[in-house]
C-alpha cells in the first residue's frame, strides 16, 4: 500500500492517513468496482451490482440502490445526495444509460440525463455535466442543472472537456473539433447558468500536453460554505489543494487519486490500483486553512487552577477548541479505551461512557446520540478531541476568558 504524507505548508505540521487501512476491491470475477466517492459520514462504491454503502471504517455494507443496471460511476455525494451514472448491458458504450441523483436520506432517484455522463462536476451552486454518444467516445455536448436536477440545461454542443470557476464566472474548454483534440480549444467564460459566453483565448492543440493544465482544471470541493479546489499536477504527480483565494496549502504526494472531496475539515480521496483488480485505498487529511485554524501557543488551559500539560498543542478550529484526547480525559479522571480497529475512543468517568470516533461528528452518551461542530481528528500521535463538549459531558465548568487567552475548567 502506498504511504502517502501530507504536508501542511503553513505550520510544516505533518499528518498521517486517518484511515490507512480502509481498501474497496472487486467483489468478483463478474461484480467489478468501478468507482468509491465518500461524504465524509459513508462511503459509497459503484460496483456492477449495484451501489453499496459503508460506514467510515469499510464495515456495514448496506446495498442502496440496483436498477438492473451493469455499471455504476459514481461522482461525489454532496448535500446529501448522491450523484451517478448507471449503463444498462455488456456493450463498452451501453445499450441505455441514465444519469441520476440519489437522496441518500429517502432513497428517492431523479433522472437527470438520459445518457451517460462522462464527466460530472460540482460547481459553487451547480452541477456540470459532459455526456457522449454511445458508441463514440468523445463527449459532444455540456450541460448544466441545480443541486437537485432541475433546470437542466444544455451549454454547448461541442465537446467540452474541463471547467473551473472562479471571480463569479465559469470557465470550460470547447473543442473546435468535435471529434479529436486536432484544431485546437477555446477558452470560453460565462456565467454560471452557461449565458453571456466570451471567447476569453483560442489555444492550438500543440499548445501543452493536458489541455485542463491551460484552464488550470480544478476539482471544485464545498464544505460548509467554504470553498477548496483540487488540482492535479499531471507532471510532478502530486495532487494540490487550495483555499478560496487559490492559495496552496497542502501539497499531497500520489500516483493516482480520484473523487476527491472536502467535508467536514478533513480531506478525503482514494488512491486507485489495478495491477491484481481494481482496488480503492481512502485517504483522509485533516486540513485546516489559516481562516479556520488559529495557532493557540499563548492560550492557558486550566483544570482547578492548575495548567493541563498536552503532547500537542490545542488548537481552535471554526470556534471550537480541540485538544488532546488522553491528556484531557485523564486530568477530568476518565478511564479511556482506544479501539484501533474501530478507530473510536471510549472515555467512562462514575458510570458514564461517552463514545467518539475519528472523522465522525456523532458522538454516543450513553446511547444517545449527539452532535459535535468539528470532528475528532488525527494530528502528530494524538487523537483531537472537542474540549468543551467531553468537559461538560463529564460534569465540569468551563469558561473562556478572551482578555487572558484562558480557558477554565472546574470540576464540579
Amino acid at each position: 500500500m502506498r504511504k502517502i504524507w501530507l504536508i501542511l505548508v503553513f505550520s510544516l505540521l505533518i499528518c498521517v492517513n486517518v484511515y490507512a487501512d480502509v481498501s474497496f476491491k472487486d467483489k468478483s470475477s463478474n461484480d467489478k468496482i468501478n468507482s468509491v466517492v465518500t461524504d465524509g459520514n459513508n462511503i459509497y462504491c459503484g460496483y456492477g451490482s449495484g451501489i453499496y454503502k459503508y460506514d467510515m471504517n469499510g464495515n456495514n455494507e448496506t446495498k442502496i440502490y440496483s436498477d438492473d443496471g451493469t455499471e455504476y460511476q459514481l461522482f461525489f455525494a454532496y448535500s446529501g445526495k448522491l450523484y451517478f451514472a448507471e449503463g444498462y448491458g455488456l456493450d463498452s458504450f451501453f445499450e441505455r444509460a441514465n444519469t441520476k441523483i440519489l437522496d441518500l436520506s429517502t432513497g428517492n432517484v431523479v433522472t437527470v440525463f438520459d445518457d451517460y455522463a462522462l464527466q460530472m462536476y460540482l460547481g459553487e451552486d451547480k452541477v456540470y455535466l459532459s455526456s457522449y454518444i454511445r458508441g463514440d467516445f468523445y463527449p459532444t455536448k455540456f450541460y448544466c442543472c441545480e443541486l437537485d436536477g432541475s433546470n437542466f440545461h444544455q451549454i454547448s454542443d461541442r465537446w467540452a472537456y474541463s471547467h473551473t470557476i472562479k471571480d463569479g464566472a465559469l470557465y470550460y474548454l470547447e473543442f473546435l473539433n468535435n471529434n479529436s483534440t486536432n484544431g485546437g480549444f477555446n477558452i470560453i467564460k460565462s456565467d454560471y447558468n452557461g449565458n453571456n459566453k466570451t471567447t476569453t483565448q483560442f489555444i492550438a492543440s500543440s499548445d501543452g500536453s493536458h489541455p485542463g493544465k491551460l484552464l488550470d482544471d480544478y476539482t471544485v470541493c464545498i464544505d460548509n460554505g467554504k470553498i477548496y479546489f483540487i488540482e492535479f499536477d499531471y507532471d510532478n504527480k502530486n495532487i494540490e489543494i487550495y483555499d478560496s483565494s487559490r492559495k496552496n496549502i497542502y501539497t499531497l504526494k500520489a500516483d493516482d487519486v480520484r473523487n476527491y472531496s472536502v467535508n467536514n475539515g478533513m480531506f478525503y480521496g482514494f488512491s486507485y490500483t489495478y495491477n491484481k483488480g481494481s482496488v480503492f485505498t481512502l485517504l483522509a487529511y485533516r486540513i485546516a486553512n489559516e481562516t479556520t485554524q488559529t495557532n493557540t501557543n499563548n492560550i492557558k488551559i486550566l483544570l482547578n487552577g492548575t495548567p493541563i500539560s498536552f503532547p500537542e498543542s490545542p488548537t481552535i478550529i471554526d470556534g471550537t477548541t480541540m485538544v488532546p484526547m488522553r491528556a484531557v480525559f485523564e486530568a477530568l479522571g476518565a478511564q479511556v479505551n482506544w479501539n484501533g480497529t474501530t478507530r473510536c475512543v471510549d472515555a467512562t468517568k462514575d458510570g458514564k461512557t461517552i463514545t467518539l470516533c475519528i472523522g465522525e461528528k456523532s458522538v454516543q452518551i450513553d446511547g444517545v446520540t449527539y452532535n459535535v461542530s468539528v470532528a475528532p481528528y488525527i494530528s502528530g500521535q494524538s487523537t483531537m478531541i472537542p474540549l468543551r463538549f467531553v468537559s461538560e459531558a463529564l460534569g465540569a465548568d468551563v469558561n473562556w476568558n478572551g482578555q487572558t487567552k484562558t480557558v477554565t475548567i472546574d470540576k464540579r
